[in-house]
């Protein structure tokens, strides 16, 4: 019985090849085994899998809605139940598939989780979810944004963001409309910083003219990670600007982990000019030092001088760098 859970299991990965590696994985350390009742109860978690990742990726239904259309119980993907962790076990390794371009590339076991949160907490199981356009969480998960040209053509959200747009106000976006509605018109290039008053100052100093501008406040959430997928997807350049400390620096490695960025005034000689025009009156460094992929030298700097920057200090550089590119 156990050997037609094997075959099974195989012929998932056939279906799905960039599962391969994590389904090997599910064998090898004999996860069925310990979360079903026996061989038949096996078979028919995997057979319900299969059924689950076949009909990913999904247009942005309510998880339960999707639990029904496919398995024609609402609940069948509840936290906390075996299906219901196998199946967004799945749904993550998809995801990192679909980020790197498709294939088996994605197929790892998981990390350090998704969104910095940890694999198989609330907010990891809602990102990894989205990420595949199962909604489990609506609502609670939001991007503030500035600028998103929107679609004055368009009704609902791209309607609204391209109001907002016109009048130089921030708008807050919900997970569900970015997942479920049309967010109008992709820019070219869309600015990403971390703290909410460098959009404050970019909506009071330039307004309408402010080229698009996303702010992660802290980690970066499902909403923003959705929607800076989809923008960078549809051809724009994402550009990320955070603060110069240890914290900022691991928020900007989960966005890379997540989406494909250029820094904004966010490398080594940037963090050397910010310090020479803020002087002497800034915090040491705390935390963890991490290493700073896009670009070595930074994280070198940062331990040498043992300061941190926050973008409120470099805000007048940020809003002059909008301001620039608004008038290309």
């Amino acid at each position: 019985a156990w050997t037609g859970v094997t075959t099974d299991l195989l012929a998932l990965a056939e279906d799905r090849p960039e599962l391969a590696e994590w389904l090997g994985g599910l064998r090898a350390r004999g996860q069925l085994r310990r979360i079903a009742a026996g061989a038949d109860d096996a078979r028919t978690l995997v057979a319900q899998l299969r059924a689950v990742v076949a009909a990913l990726p999904a247009g942005g239904e309510s998880i339960a809605r999707f639990s029904a259309r496919v398995l024609d119980r609402a609940h069948a993907l509840d936290a906390g139940t075996p299906l219901g962790g196998l199946a967004a076990a799945a749904a993550e390794v998809i995801a990192r598939g679909s980020a790197n371009g498709g294939g088996a590339r994605g197929g790892g076991a998981r990390g350090d989780g998704v969104n910095g949160a940890r694999p198989g907490s609330a907010a990891w199981r809602r990102e990894v979810w989205a990420a595949v356009g199962v909604v489990v969480d609506d609502l609670s998960s939001t991007v503030l944004v500035l600028g998103l040209p929107g679609s004055a053509a368009a009704t609902g959200t791209a309607a609204a963001v391209a109001l907002l747009a016109a009048q130089g106000q921030p708008v807050v976006l919900t997970l569900r409309q970015v997942i479920a509605d049309d967010v109008g018109e992709v820019p070219d290039t869309v600015f990403v910083c971390e703290n909410p008053a460098v959009v404050s100052a970019a909506a009071d100093g330039l307004g309408a003219a402010s080229p698009p501008l996303v702010c992660l406040q802290g980690q970066p959430s499902a909403a923003a990670v959705v929607l800076l997928r989809h923008l960078a997807a549809h051809g724009a350049t994402v550009r990320y600007h955070g603060d110069f400390d240890w914290g900022g620096v691991a928020i900007a490695r989960t966005l890379a982990s997540r989406v494909a960025w250029q820094p904004w005034r966010y490398d080594a000689d940037a963090y050397l000019a910010a310090l020479r025009r803020a002087g002497d009156a800034l915090p040491a460094l705390v935390g963890t030092p991490l290493a700073t992929p896009w670009d070595a030298r930074l994280a070198e700097v940062m331990l040498g001088r043992g300061v941190s920057v926050e973008e409120e200090v470099v805000v007048d550089e940020l809003i002059g760098d909008l301001e620039g590119w608004a008038r290309r």
